[in-house]
């Protein structure tokens, strides 16, 4: 088992731990608890288009976002992709870790921008050994990430495209609002598992009912109420299940 280096106040009070407080399951650990972790682990920043880890590889670091996203994503034999979820600051990947396993189940992808801090999964294991709560906190994630993945299989086979792309565009927007969402019609299509072409006459269409402004794989959200509207109810259950920020 990882060894874990004591708490100093130097560390309790660092940049690093105030911004680790981000990501709501570290925010919910004991300061002490959290400082132990920061102490031994380093954020990452990983820039668009990147394909973090695939499916079956080793685990050897567990990443909590502090910014940013990343998608979960499922490939077959043939190379075709769809998303099953998004990861941002109120996650985790790498959550295999805590239930025994050594390899990852999905692909990691990042389509924008991601910062998380990368702890070493001996570390993670320790301090999760140690402290009750914040595992009850990582299995609730996990139970809501699965609940929410079930319910995506449900959207793929009877909802329409246009009501998908705005619920994942306004998925997207709820983890860096208010910024434009740099996404080429590729990388959507691949995500949402649809034609290009699908993709295209979806995002026009929404363009014309003024919720939208894309343009040269940047699209601005114009009217958050109306895309709202528009998105199949998989946005409002995602909304009514997500995890709260826990009390320490």
């Amino acid at each position: 088992m990882a060894t874990v280096a004591p708490t100093s106040l130097s560390v309790l009070a660092s940049p690093a731990c105030v911004a680790a407080q981000e990501n709501r399951l570290l925010g919910g650990l004991a300061e002490e608890n959290l400082a132990r972790i920061v102490a031994v682990s380093e954020f990452a920043r990983f820039e668009g288009d990147v394909h973090l880890a695939g499916c079956g590889d080793k685990l050897t670091r567990v990443y909590f976002p502090v910014s940013g996203y990343a998608s979960l994503v499922v490939t077959d034999a043939t190379k075709s992709q769809m998303q099953i979820g998004l990861v941002g600051s109120e996650g985790v990947f790498g959550w295999e870790s805590f239930t025994g396993l050594d390899q990852l189940l999905f692909d990691v992808y990042v389509p924008e921008t991601l910062r998380a801090l990368s702890v070493d999964v001996g570390v993670f294991r320790s301090v999760l050994a140690d402290n009750e709560h914040w595992m009850m906190m990582h299995l609730e994630y996990l139970s809501r990430l699965f609940s929410v993945a079930a319910r995506g299989v449900l959207c793929a086979r009877f909802h329409t495209l246009e009501a998908r792309l705005a619920r994942f565009l306004l998925e997207v927007d709820d983890r860096h609002p208010g910024k434009p969402i740099l996404l080429t019609q590729s990388t959507l299509s691949r995500l949402l598992g649809v034609r290009r072409s699908g993709v295209t006459n979806a995002a026009t269409h929404l363009q014309l009912l003024g919720l939208i402004n894309y343009r040269r794989g940047q699209i601005v959200i114009g009217n958050r109420h109306e895309l709202e509207t528009a998105a199949c109810d998989c946005y409002r259950y995602r909304i009514a299940h997500r995890s709260r920020r826990p009390s320490t």
